[in-house]
């Protein structure tokens, strides 16, 4: 089952409203930018080096393997 990325919004007081945005959201198990190096994910979307994430993480910026 896909998971979509809503954005939320205060309407009133109290009262919320939410609409899907379309985008997909891209698990760190599932991206093309994460490694899993020694039982550890590590992405290196960045070029600042890799970071440790988690494999049910996810960002802005995943892209599906």
């Amino acid at each position: 089952m896909s998971e979509y990325i809503y954005r939320r919004e205060r309407v009133s007081d109290g009262v919320w409203s939410a609409e899907n945005t379309g985008e997909e959201i891209v698990r760190c198990r599932d991206c093309y930018f994460a490694d899993e190096i020694e039982g550890g994910y590590w992405c290196d979307r960045f070029t600042c080096g890799k970071e440790p994430v988690t494999p049910n993480g996810y960002c802005k910026w995943g892209d599906r393997k």
